[in-house]
């Protein structure tokens, strides 16, 4: 969603692909971090994929942007991939810059009403997450604390029902197919062109079940995502669940696989 953000703002013309994250935010610090590399993971920004990441790092966006952006690149800007949140944050800190406007609403006003979507922000008010503990699944209690900080919205703190995700892959699945609507065909398409090995902007692009696939998958410690579309058959299928772990995901990987099975069209 995020990247999908950033290609309407290159075609209003508030950003470009190869813009400098430190030129756009006016960051005194290391070049080569651009937008294309922030969304397919090549910019070198540190993953922040587990909590104890997080300890003693800014809390706010902007903030957290420009101590991620003073650091040392873990690597030299487009010379390999690494999933990192860590550049999803810088790049929603760049969103708020160009748009003028929280990166929630942003979102809300780019993306969920003009396609209609029933999303939000934070946990669901509905099912509760799970952690997956000591081989068994526990609830995750009410008030316990844990969140994910405003700094990682952008890599992963969205709500949706089934529905509403559905209809944020139907847009890209007949984007890919030919038919614009947030953005044009071409965007679409670049989005879902690897630029470093599997790594596209905002997705991850593979052979799997003998298509060419966009796949993405996350969760956020008590609730886990995952996605898959080919374009090529006119199939994407998705899941959501309401628990963390390696048995959740498993277990929705297949159910993402067989439905992909069961609707590929019979010659």
């Amino acid at each position: 969603m995020t990247a999908t953000v950033a290609a309407i703002a290159v075609e209003q013309g508030r950003l470009d692909w190869q813009d400098d994250a430190a030129a756009v935010l006016g960051q005194p610090c290391i070049r080569g971090v651009t937008v294309e590399r922030l969304l397919s993971h090549t910019a070198g920004v540190r993953a922040l994929s587990e909590d104890e990441e997080l300890i003693g790092l800014p809390k706010e966006r902007m903030e957290m942007a420009a101590f991620l952006l003073d650091e040392t690149p873990e690597f030299e800007p487009g010379t390999r991939a690494n999933y990192s949140n860590g550049g999803y944050t810088v790049m929603s800190a760049i969103l708020e810059h160009v748009f003028e406007a929280p990166f929630e609403r942003i979102l809300k006003d780019e993306l969920f009403e003009p396609l209609g979507m029933d999303a939000g922000f934070g946990w669901p008010s509905g099912p509760v997450g799970h952690y997956f503990r000591n081989e068994r699944l526990e609830p995750q209690l009410p008030g316990d604390g844990y969140v994910l900080p405003p700094a990682l919205t952008a890599a992963g703190d969205v709500c949706a029902t089934i529905y509403g995700y559905a209809t944020f892959v139907q847009c890209h699945l007949r984007g890919l197919r030919g038919t614009p609507s947030l953005i044009s065909v071409d965007s679409f398409r670049r989005l879902h062109t690897p630029l470093h090995e599997n790594f596209a902007l905002g997705w991850g692009v593979q052979e799997w079940e003998g298509a060419r696939t966009s796949v993405h998958a996350g969760s956020g410690g008590t609730f886990y995502a995952i996605v898959a579309l080919q374009p090529e058959r006119d199939v994407a299928a998705a899941a959501l669940v309401n628990a963390g772990g390696d048995r959740a995901s498993r277990h929705a990987i297949e159910v993402v696989r067989d439905l992909v099975r069961e609707n590929v069209p019979k010659p």
